[in-house]
């Protein structure tokens, strides 16, 4: 059994792709959100493959854990679930989970492979470097909240809900916009921080070009705040949208992991495993 930790829309389409080969797979995703996504998508390839398989529960070729994992809860998947192959599709800021999964592989003789979204940084340096003026590049957060400190101006972050207080926190809250998933908990999370309804953009991308420019003019945004997330998911889309709305750039850098075997290409991968 090959288990997939997908944090991304790549780790979904990993799943399905080995889903289509009759791969025994376990998936998990963080969210009870991101697992109705997968499960809905599993549902509908083996509809149409004429299979039937209603869910993951009376299936034994997919199972699907939607909730976020420590490193004593992998274990237990290993024990559970006869785990040969491990492909850590998780999202590149990820790190502590990725760390666990190098970890466990090296301790349990399982094999490990990741896959890495190309880097955001690489694009702007190759296809846009006129404009690498605009964009200020930082570790982490900190020292993105030290750069807006010094700046004016409405903040959009998209950078989710984990690290919004420590914005709130240091700048004024009146400044600060944040859009985050639509989901009921992540909302609620946003207004128990302090952030007004107002200014919590709960919405689903990916978003075009002309939705992103439109956005950040709409709510006279100064300052975008985001991640090197990769080229896929409306990432180009949004530096493009700030681009033509003149607005700063903030991007947190990804951060250093020492991955055993790395694969960009998503067929390359399938084929090894």
């Amino acid at each position: 059994m090959i288990w997939i930790a997908a944090g991304t829309e790549e780790g979904r389409r990993i799943a399905k792709a080995l889903a289509e080969k009759d791969q025994e797979i376990m998936v998990s995703v963080t969210t009870e959100y991101g697992g109705s996504l997968l499960r809905r998508e599993l549902e509908d390839q083996a509809r149409d493959k004429g299979t039937h398989e209603k869910t993951d529960k009376t299936n034994n070729k997919w199972k699907i854990i939607d909730h976020a994992l420590d490193y004593q809860a992998m274990e237990r998947v290993l024990e559970e679930y006869p785990i040969t192959k491990i492909v850590d599709a998780t999202h590149p800021y990820a790190d502590l989970v990725s760390k666990n999964l190098i970890a466990l592989a090296e301790e349990n003789a399982v094999s490990y492979f990741r896959y890495e979204r190309g880097s955001l940084k690489e694009l702007i340096q190759k296809e846009i470097p006129e404009h690498k003026k605009d964009v200020l590049w930082v570790k982490n957060t900190e020292e993105a909240i030290e750069a807006l400190s010094k700046s004016r101006g409405n903040v959009l972050l998209t950078t989710g809900s984990k690290t919004l207080g420590d914005y709130l926190d240091a700048l004024e809250v009146s400044r600060i916009y944040a859009r985050v998933l639509p989901v009921p908990k992540v909302m609620e999370k946003c207004k128990a921080l302090g952030l007004p309804p107002g200014q919590i953009l709960g919405m689903q991308g990916p978003f075009s070009t002309a939705f992103n420019r439109s956005t950040l003019k709409e709510y006279n945004i100064e300052s975008l705040v985001t991640k090197d997330s990769g080229l896929t998911g409306g990432v180009p889309e949004k530096i493009q949208g700030a681009l033509e709305a003149k607005v700063q750039m903030i991007i947190i850098d990804r951060p250093a992991v020492d991955y055993p075997r790395v694969f960009s290409d998503i067929e390359t991968l399938i084929e090894q495993l």
